[in-house]
């Protein structure tokens, strides 16, 4: 499955006013990581289990399976017991989501607001499928028409000029095509002459219909693309290299979805204007410019060259120099507002970056950011009042969300108030000779900010490029690139989640990216040995974190048996094993209509060891 790239048309810096256009997203796939278009509408599914009275379907199954990493999935030796795994994951999930109900965790404000972010992303794409995907056709002229276009390549040369009315002038100059081969132009006239060959689809479409409509040898009129403005004369037509090897009916497909791609986003502009138009989407000019102003110094002293990002020193930076105005507003979107405090979050969050020439860009990529969260919330308000939240599509699609977000809190609740006491800790000391200590393994990590440069590193990775390579080209952290991303030798209960999941590795394996507060990380595991020495103090923390780990996975595991029989559970194995699945390790992300993506399916968490378990008479849960 394929690694995306994302090419992202932004409009110019224009104050702080918000100008909405739509942001057009160009997907080009490669393998390891995906961008998916799940389906709208549900069908009759066969079921692979039970848990609680919920069905878990065979198409859940393979979603969650399929469009999430996991451990060994490339080993047909272990691929039907990764099936069960994740089978009996499931089953624990809904019975935890279940219970979490039952005992009213979906009224806690962390869980609906969690749910509320994931509800409004659903019901925004939902809204772009019936106003924009639903409402666009192509017809076979139309493809016929393409098909006959992609077949030739154009040779052009052109004139680009900064201004129309220069381009306006030399344009009037011309009597005869040989005069754009052969006349002069005053140094005084700001323009660029230069070559460039058109591939259909490719080029912005206003240059691509009128180079296709001239024959060889003519002179354009001025042409307004871009940022600028431009004569084309046709040099020459010749066979498109590309798409005349391509077998008729995949022609015909390719060119059919790159029409309707550029039909949907025409429409999409037309629908964004329409919806947009009129509402409340706008930055304070003296607040929007006091924090572009603090941003902008705290990166210039942070880094000595780009990329200029979000590190946590530069948010813990600008939010101690902003601190007199963190709580003023510094966005509104209709019902929705950001204080400077909220924005510098979310700016951590979502990888933003100023790429170069932080004195003049910051200020503009603020304002670049700023809209599209405008744009894209207001669009969401519009989506929750036509009451698009409770369609089925989108009350389909957010049932694993609903599923996940529930057991997370249910674990939370069951492992509080769970401590290690000085004799628990001396006991489990006691059970250990003097020279022996936790496993320990030795990592390279490579931990990156945004969904992008996830895609960029693993499609480094799947050309071959070594993993230390790929550290040294993605990391921010001078340190960590000096290294190669290698870690000391650690104990795993140091670090639980990783540790434990580097413990189930083989030297040369890689895992990831593993979603945490301050980003993804990807790993590869060096190596791993079953002792290591430490001093007293260090080596009793790690103990006393084990227990804890032990005690509330222990915890976990009885309420889940207990759980289970109560409510009820089963799953049929042979089924699971019959189900055809990839056995690629992939992440999939789903792309939302007017832009923006998340993950296709949320991650499933390996549960195993309350199958292990006697179901208990009573597990107190606070």
């Amino acid at each position: 499955m394929p690694c995306s790239r994302i090419i992202i048309r932004r409009s110019r810096f224009a104050g702080t006013a918000f100008l909405f256009r739509a942001t057009l997203v160009t997907v080009l796939l490669a393998p390891f990581v995906s961008e998916v278009s799940l389906p709208q509408q549900s069908s009759p599914e066969p079921i692979i289990g039970t848990a609680a009275g919920v069905e878990i379907t065979e198409r859940e199954f393979r979603e969650r399976f399929e469009l999430t990493p996991g451990l060994y999935r490339n080993r047909r030796d272990r691929l039907d017991e990764e099936k069960l795994i994740t089978a009996y994951s499931l089953v624990a999930e809904k019975l935890l989501a279940q219970e979490a109900l039952a005992r009213g965790l979906d009224q806690e404000e962390a869980y609906q607001q969690a749910l509320a972010q994931v509800t409004k992303l659903l019901a925004r794409d939902e809204l772009y499928y019936r106003e924009v995907r639903q409402r666009v056709t192509v017809s076979a002229k139309e493809v016929a028409e393409g098909v006959w276009r992609a077949r030739k390549e154009l040779l052009l040369r052109y004139l680009f000029f900064a201004s129309e009315e220069d381009a306006r002038f030399v344009r009037s100059l011309f009597t005869s095509p040989e005069d754009f081969l052969t006349m002069r132009l005053d140094s005084s006239i700001d323009v660029l002459r230069d070559t460039a060959t058109v591939i259909w689809g490719d080029a912005e479409k206003v240059i691509e219909e009128t180079a296709y409509a001239m024959s060889e040898g003519a002179v354009s009129p001025v042409v307004a693309a871009g940022e600028g403005f431009y004569i084309l004369y046709l040099e020459q037509e010749r066979p498109s290299g590309f798409y005349t090897r391509l077998p008729p009916d995949v022609l015909r497909e390719r060119v059919g979805s790159t029409i309707r791609s550029r039909k949907e986003r025409d429409r999409m502009v037309e629908v964004v204007r329409s919806l947009v138009s009129g509402q409340r989407g706008y930055s304070p000019p003296g607040i929007f410019d006091q924090f572009a102003t603090r941003l902008r110094t705290t990166l210039l002293a942070q880094f000595a060259e780009p990329p200029y990002t979000m590190s946590p020193a530069v948010v813990s930076e600008v939010r101690s120099t902003s601190r007199r105005i963190l709580q003023d507003t510094l966005i509104v979107a209709g019902e929705r507002v950001w204080t400077v405090d909220e924005a510098i979050d979310e700016l951590a969050a979502r990888g933003f970056v100023v790429g170069s020439d932080v004195e003049r860009r910051t200020a503009p990529r603020l304002y670049e950011a700023f809209r599209e969260w405008v744009e894209h919330e207001l669009l969401a308000q519009e989506a929750l009042r036509q009451g698009l939240d409770r369609s089925p599509e989108v009350q389909q699609r957010l049932a694993p969300w609903r599923d996940q977000l529930l057991a997370t809190l249910m674990k939370a609740r069951v492992a509080r108030g769970i401590s290690v006491s000085d004799e628990e800790l001396l006991r489990y000391l006691s059970f250990r000779d003097s020279t022996s200590h936790l496993p320990s393994v030795r990592l390279r990590e490579l931990r990156l900010g945004t969904l992008d440069e996830v895609s960029a590193a693993f499609d480094r990775l799947e050309k071959g490029v070594p993993f230390e390579a790929v550290v040294r080209e993605f990391s921010l952290d001078p340190e960590v690139r000096a290294t190669g991303g290698l870690t000391p030798l650690f104990p795993i209960a140091e670090r639980p989640s990783i540790g434990a999941i580097a413990w189930e590795m083989e030297a040369g394996d890689r895992y990831g990216p593993v979603a945490d507060s301050s980003g993804f990380l990807i790993i590869e595991l060096v190596e791993k040995e079953r002792s290591q020495a430490a001093d007293d103090s260090t080596g009793h923390e790690l103990a006393r974190r084990e227990v804890l780990r032990m005690k509330q996975q222990h915890r976990l595991s009885l309420f889940l048996s207990g759980v289970g029989a109560t409510r009820g559970y089963r799953v049929f194995d042979d089924r699971v094993v019959r189900i055809p699945v990839s056995a690629v390790p992939m992440l999939a992300y789903r792309l939302l209509g007017f832009g923006g993506r998340m993950f296709a399916v949320p991650f499933v968490d390996r549960q195993l060891e309350w199958l292990l378990v006697d179901p208990p008479q009573d597990v107190p849960v606070p």
